[in-house]
């Protein structure tokens, strides 16, 4: 009688001890299921689609990442074009916008006149955009966000000319003129940001652009736009 009673509880030991780990592992298969869904491709837009394609095949794979969710809000970013004066007059020429709404959904908004540029235009249009996924911004979130968007278009159009009267062509063209300026350095584009008075409202730092982790982030950036064929 004592050893079957030593058997049931050895028994009821060994079926609490299973039943935990295959809950422990439903756990985990169910935390890779959410992962999955969490990368799944939300940006469905042909045009969107198409831009992105040329960003992760960009050998700076900073901006793609970040879109997918590879930021410290764990968030994917969903793309689209829009009146942008429908979210509010301020914005009706502005190029694109970063933007949370109240379902703390991440998006980029690019303004409807763009629907017909060049994707290489917009694809480094929404590389710097992407910078921008926190709802503090700075003087020196908009610089690297520039650099982003310069070293982008360089990289797709493989440094050339593109002469074009699209104003998101003409917009790329203008930023890689005032970042070849000062290749060195990036003065030029530095003082560009800081005295320029669309920016006057902005503090120069924020949370992951401090001066230190700025100069750090845009010299190795500047360096990579140099070292481009």
């Amino acid at each position: 009688m004592k050893k079957k009673f030593i058997f049931f509880i050895i028994f009821i030991i060994t079926v609490i001890f299973v039943l935990n780990i295959t809950y422990k592992n439903a756990g985990n298969r169910e935390d890779i299921q959410n992962n999955e869904v969490k990368n799944e491709y939300i940006n469905v837009d042909n045009k969107i689609q198409s831009t992105l394609l040329l960003l992760s095949k960009c050998d700076f794979i900073e901006p793609y990442e970040v879109i997918k969710g590879n930021n410290s809000l764990n968030k994917q970013i969903k793309i689209a074009f829009k009146d942008l004066s429908t979210i509010d007059e301020k914005y009706r020429n502005y190029e694109a916008i970063g933007w949370k709404n109240q379902k703390e959904e991440l998006y980029i908004y690019i303004n409807e006149k763009h629907i017909g540029a060049r994707n290489e235009a917009l694809a480094a249009l929404i590389a710097g955009q992407s910078i921008h996924f926190d709802e503090k911004d700075s003087k020196n979130e908009e610089c690297y966000s520039i650099l982003v968007e310069g070293y982008v278009w360089k990289y797709l159009t493989k440094n050339k000319l593109i002469n074009s009267n699209d104003e998101l062509v003409i917009r790329e063209n203008n930023i890689a003129k005032i970042i070849n300026k000062s290749p060195k350095d990036g003065s030029v584009l530095i003082s560009f940001i800081n005295n320029n008075r669309f920016y006057n409202n902005l503090e120069q730092e924020s949370n992951g652009y401090t001066n230190t982790e700025f100069e750090d982030k845009f010299k190795k950036l500047l360096m990579m736009y140099n070292n481009q064929n």
